[in-house]
């Protein structure tokens, strides 16, 4: 686990449609948030399940994906007979 510096925040930097850009210490030129020690540790290994809204870091899941094939349209299913 990584340890915060002394007299150091987090600041998440995003673009313009809230994904992530980087978390570090430094100034980039870029947006940027600053958040709490657990909200790194919530977000830093799952980076593309979160997004900055309205300048808060928020939990947002990749959707599932379904792919709406029914029995018949599956060339090789063998419990559907041609």
């Amino acid at each position: 686990m990584q340890t915060q510096p002394a007299n150091k925040t987090h600041k998440l930097y995003y673009s313009e449609d809230g994904s992530i850009i980087d978390i570090s210490y430094d100034v980039l030129e870029h947006n940027y948030i600053v958040i709490t020690q657990d909200e790194f540790d919530a977000c830093n290994n799952k980076r593309d399940n979160y997004i900055v809204v309205e300048n808060k870091l928020t939990f947002s899941p990749p959707k599932q994906r379904t792919w709406g094939l029914t029995q018949q349209e599956l060339s090789r299913n063998p419990y559907v007979k041609s």
